[in-house]
């Protein structure tokens, strides 16, 4: 009999995820805190460490969540053991978050060690420092009881606080971002949480009908993850080049620009023949004859004589930069633009934001050789939109790879112009906004650059209808089996050519980032933010999982709509950015008798906290651990509340524990009946 499918910290369902409630398979309970004082549990734990070749070893770490080991082979006490890739760990969210199931049953890797005895188990990699999950005995607040002389009431005294809930035997610390960021997210960090309840489970030595086929089970669980799922060769192809062409099929003012005769180009008379002529240059792979025919004509554009008017040429140089972003340069080669003849420099300044569009997504191949442009530009823009502004920043936040690239764009280019562009914002409501747009963008390239997976599949990508802000929309296709599934819609991607083309082997891969704007079984769309190569439909793709981009595309949304209308958006705006009080308006009502007065013990320092909280506008509260922050949080509700009879109160928190933490607590206390108390995002237990 499998003794797991009554687990009193697992349901069945739970366990058949991963196979755990086979019937065949004999596993015995030989620990359960349910029945046994939970101070022996890692006395327990080390000596069938010791006895037993299988073992499985169920803790709960939190009240969301638990967490089992399996061990499959025998564990020395008091040894750091080398365990290599053989121990498995499973996480076990009793409310579902966005994490995926094959990231929450996670082989250990080469190297890992694991170290068992009467008052520590410790799983890591190599060094102690790189630790999985970390039990141990926890500290002992020993001063309700410190003074008693007799041994057995010291005893009682301590049992009492363990059931309270002021000390614990065991405490534990779980590094949840090694199974994924999603759970992480959706738990918070366990470090240092208390370990409420724990189960040891062992196969005994005699029982080989169930080691085999734990066996099995491990090995059909390492081919799920570890065998390759595709074996396929990238698609092969070829990418025209102006050697490859006939030219004596081509107009004449094509043949003379691909033999570099570049006088030709004052002879063109028509927009159309001037934007064939670009495109035909950037189709056949001659992007440096493209930047050669933009400076010639940018050099002579303020000169009389030329057949086609400076307006058109600058009409198609402009619509070029959308598949040609390179050639935004040319413009930072123009000294003034204001001493343009005619409206010329108008018309360049009015493209200004395609202009500085075009550098951004040119960064990654010009690396640092873009700043000197790019400030040369940003000098002679006179002013922004702090709508433009921040559309230009999330661009930085999208495509460019390099975090200290990036931080360089930002500080050196963005910030140092920002006062100057947007000089009609309030100044305070100025510095507020580029602060917190460059820290939002630099989050987010920095969590990409850290997080960002690899995947191994081979795409193909077609051009879809729509179009996106100007950007193409292409459709790609996956295997359903394939590991990661299908990218969720607004996620952020790099999609990569998977080989080089067979005419120019040691070309460098061209690579594009994309968001995914819809997203289904077996079909993604993506919102290519950098121009598709002309050869995309012929060649494989490779895509690399960034990061979503939904929680960094609200913060922008946030801070531009702030910076438009700082006071329809927050009424404490001036308290919030530092404004002198006499600029302040005050918003808050004279406090009913009672308001202040609750059934909720506090002291003076609580008290105070919460006087203040129900007579100002803005508190920022703050205190160490266990200096009853949460207590204050629900004796201020219900101060709220009896002053507020008719307001609905939102409370946030950065994770789902905090805010089911001051829930609880407030019902405990409150004891609501007239009132509705909604949670948002998760189901509480």
């Amino acid at each position: 009999m499998n003794a797991l499918c009554s687990s009193g910290l697992l349901t069945v369902p739970e366990l058949k995820r991963f196979g755990l409630n086979h019937p065949r398979v004999g596993w015995k309970r030989v620990y359960d805190s349910a029945h046994e004082r939970m101070a022996t549990f890692l006395e327990a734990t080390s000596k069938y460490m010791e006895l037993f070749h299988r073992k499985l070893i169920i803790t709960r770490v939190d009240e969301r969540l638990t967490v089992a080991i399996y061990v499959p082979k025998k564990i020395e006490r008091s040894q750091d053991c080398l365990v290599d890739n053989h121990v498995r760990v499973f996480a076990f969210p009793h409310n579902q978050g966005a994490e995926r199931q094959s990231r929450l049953c996670l082989p250990t890797k080469m190297n890992y060690r694991l170290y068992s005895d009467d008052n520590t188990f410790q799983l890591f990699e190599q060094q102690r420092s790189n630790t999985w999950i970390h039990i141990r005995h926890g500290g002992s607040d020993d001063s309700s009881y410190r003074g008693k002389a007799n041994t057995g009431d010291r005893r009682r005294q301590r049992q009492e606080t363990l059931d309270q809930g002021q000390n614990f035997d065991f405490i534990v610390s779980v590094a949840l971002n090694k199974f994924s960021q999603g759970l992480l997210t959706h738990i918070g960090r366990v470090n240092r949480n208390a370990v409420h309840a724990a189960e040891v489970y062992v196969i005994t030595n005699r029982d080989v009908q169930s080691m085999e086929k734990l066996d099995r089970w491990l090995q059909y669980i390492d081919t799920d993850e570890v065998m390759p799922l595709f074996n396929e060769e990238p698609n092969e192809y070829s990418i025209p080049t102006i050697a490859s062409v006939d030219l004596a099929l081509e107009p004449k003012y094509i043949a003379c620009i691909a033999r570099e005769d570049l006088s030709i180009l004052s002879d063109i008379d028509s927009e159309e023949q001037l934007s064939h002529l670009f495109t035909w240059l950037y189709e056949n792979d001659a992007r440096d004859l493209l930047l050669k025919a933009v400076d010639y004509l940018f050099d002579r554009i303020a000169e009389p004589g030329p057949a086609l008017a400076p307006s058109a040429v600058l009409n198609v140089v402009f619509s070029t930069l959308e598949h040609s972003p390179f050639l935004s340069v040319c413009f930072s080669r123009i000294d003034n633009w204001t001493d343009l003849p005619g409206d010329l420099g108008t018309q360049i300044e009015n493209r200004a934001p395609d202009i500085i569009r075009g550098f951004i997504l040119s960064a990654n191949n010009a690396q640092e050789l873009v700043l000197d442009p790019m400030r040369k530009t940003f000098s002679q823009i006179g002013s922004m939109s702090s709508g433009i502004f921040a559309e230009l920043v999330e661009l930085v936040a999208l495509t460019v790879r390099s975090p200290g690239l990036a931080l360089d764009i930002l500080l050196e280019c963005f910030e140092p112009e920002a006062n100057r562009l947007l000089e009609s914002l309030d100044p305070l409501v100025m510095e507020n906004f580029k602060k917190n747009l460059i820290g939002t963008a630099m989050d987010h390239i920095g969590e990409v650059d850290e997080e960002a997976k690899d995947r191994d599949d081979l795409l193909s990508l077609k051009l879809h209808t729509e179009q996106m802000d100007r950007n193409a929309v292409v459709i790609s296709t996956f295997r359903i089996d394939s590991p990661g599934g299908t990218p969720e819609a607004s996620a952020h991607v790099r999609l990569t050519v998977a080989s080089p083309p067979m005419n120019t082997s040691l070309r460098r891969l061209y690579s594009m980032d994309a968001l995914v704007t819809y997203s289904e079984k077996g079909m993604a769309r993506f919102r290519c933010l950098h121009p598709l190569p002309p050869y995309f439909e012929k060649c494989s793709w490779r895509l690399t999982y960034g990061a979503s981009f939904v929680t960094t595309k609200a913060m922008l949304t946030a801070i531009t709509a702030f910076a438009a209308n700082p006071e329809a958006h927050c009424p404490i705006w001036s308290l919030v950015l530092g404004m002198p009080s006499s600029h302040s308006q005050p918003v808050s009502s004279p406090l009913a008798p009672d308001a202040t007065e609750t059934a909720i013990s506090l002291n003076a320092s609580q008290r105070a906290a919460v006087k203040a909280t129900l007579e100002s506008p803005l508190v920022c509260l703050w205190g160490p651990p266990g200096t009853g922050k949460t207590q204050t949080i629900a004796a201020a509700i219900v101060g709220l509340e009896k002053l507020l009879p008719k307001a609905r109160i939102l409370i946030t928190a950065p994770t789902h524990n905090a805010v089911d933490n001051v829930m609880r607590r407030y019902l405990s206390i409150a004891k609501p009946e007239n009132q509705s108390v909604l949670r948002i995002s998760t189901e509480v237990s």
